[in-house]
């Protein structure tokens, strides 16, 4: 397991939920360097940081911010008071604009696969809108707190810390994938698709009895493997997990006290 990852942007201001997008070529983060909370785009490199937003100060904390497949938008809430607000930013009019829900609390909202809808949880049900804020429905039946959509249509999600289900596009059939997992949250993991070195991963935080890792489970094998070992608050476990496939590096919110930074594990540490 790798036992030193790399820092990949490194401030002295918190840097925290970071998402890669492969069509911009850009990872999306949240950072208070500004003063306030605020989106912010930079290379995978670290290089050509720009801010995105310009909240007032006293406006709330940006939280889970998502790409569109095609990005074209970012999708995240603004968290104030107990309650989430949530918000679309348009690359096309650099504007952000809210999407308003019947629903005061917005649990981790993810794009579908077709840039147009999104998936998000009340905290007891996934549903599909638009963003003019239409609804179209429950995206599963089953209880579920968080749901990300494949490119084939097929919906992954999670209403416990204990496994992992799947409703198939072509069927509609709702079925347990992973029953055997242990997530740190029912949100804290990421689906990486088929690629040239691998069938299909859920990377994952893995918390039991007081052992913190960052661990994958193999769609093809069915196995699960451990990356990397790390103390309690050496990461954040509600902060986010992304993949940068051209470098193969794995991407996570470190804590370094009393600032929050963002690591990678490059592809000397991931299994081919």
């Amino acid at each position: 397991m790798a036992s030193s990852p790399f820092s990949m942007l490194s401030t002295n201001f918190s840097s925290l939920f970071p998402e890669y997008n492969q069509q911009q070529n850009k990872l999306l983060y949240v950072s208070n360097e500004s003063g306030s909370s605020q989106l912010w785009i930079v290379n995978p490199d670290s290089s050509s940081r720009k801010q995105l937003t310009d909240f007032a100060h006293n406006t709330g904390e940006i939280r889970d911010p998502t790409w569109s497949a095609d990005g074209r938008y970012i999708l995240f809430s603004l968290y104030d008071n107990g309650s989430t607000r949530l918000y679309f930013y348009d690359f096309k009019v650099e504007q952000s604009q809210q999407i308003k829900l019947p629903f005061s609390h917005a649990v981790k909202p993810k794009f579908s696969a077709d840039s147009q809808h999104i998936l998000v949880s009340d905290g007891d049900y996934l549903y599909r809108y638009d963003l003019t804020a239409k609804s179209f429905g429950k995206a599963v039946e089953v209880p579920a707190q968080y749901g990300v959509e494949t490119q084939t249509g097929d919906i992954l999600f999670t209403n416990s810390r204990h496994a992992i289900w799947i409703k198939h596009h072509d069927t509609g059939v709702e079925e347990m994938l992973v029953n055997d997992i242990k997530l740190a949250r029912s949100y804290a993991w990421l689906l990486v698709a088929k690629n040239a070195y691998h069938e299909g991963r859920i990377y994952y935080y893995k918390e039991r009895l007081g052992d913190y890792r960052i661990s994958y489970y193999d769609l093809a094998s069915k196995q699960h493997h451990d990356l990397i070992a790390l103390p309690e608050r050496a990461y954040s476990r509600s902060s986010g997990l992304t993949y940068i496939p051209n470098e193969r590096w794995l991407v996570y919110t470190a804590y370094l006290s009393p600032e929050i930074e963002i690591k990678r594990l490059p592809a000397a540490y991931l299994p081919k």
